[in-house]
């Protein structure tokens, strides 16, 4: 099983961070945590110490704008690692989200790919989920001094575990 250090997942932070597409003003809070079940039924989050295969994490990312002008056409792009993290629709925030298997091309959800069935015919089929590298909000404008807020769900794939502070 390879683990996924919470530092790792942290270390999207910083390539989240570099691709917000605005002025250096925005700012970006990535805030990741593990979503339960408590005994009623009711979702609860915990930070993100440890998760196993199957489990989901949301990701909370907030781009504030610490500026003291409007912050126009802010785009965020939060990458999803390869094999370690596959993108949950439910629950996402999917407004204004799109997502890319490649970092290149974006699509609405869900992204669509061309697919040969065995007699040759050639159709154009949902995109697995576990083959999003990338998601990407068009946020808009974030006035001065004030924030915009997504939300995006990721399973732990099989053969990963998250480990506090890269340990097990």
């Amino acid at each position: 099983m390879r683990p996924i250090t919470t530092a790792s997942l942290f270390a999207l932070l910083a390539v989240f961070s570099s691709v917000v597409h605005s002025t250096e003003d925005v700012k970006i809070d990535l805030q990741v945590h593990l979503v339960q079940m408590d005994t009623n039924g009711q979702e609860v989050f915990k930070p993100a110490r440890q998760a196993n295969p199957g489990d989901i994490l949301q990701y909370k990312v907030i781009c504030r704008n610490q500026g003291d002008t409007l912050a126009r056409d802010v785009m965020a792009t939060l990458p999803v690692p390869a094999k370690e993290l596959v993108f949950v629709k439910d629950k996402s925030d999917l407004q204004n989200l799109q997502a890319s298997m490649d970092g290149s091309v974006f699509g609405d959800l869900p992204l669509k790919k061309i697919s040969k069935t065995p007699d040759g015919r050639i159709l154009t089929v949902d995109a697995d989920p576990a083959d999003y590298r990338f998601l990407r909000w068009s946020v808009g404008d974030i006035p001065a001094k004030k924030s915009a807020t997504m939300y995006a769900r990721m399973r732990v794939a099989p053969g990963n575990n998250l480990i506090a502070g890269g340990q097990q």
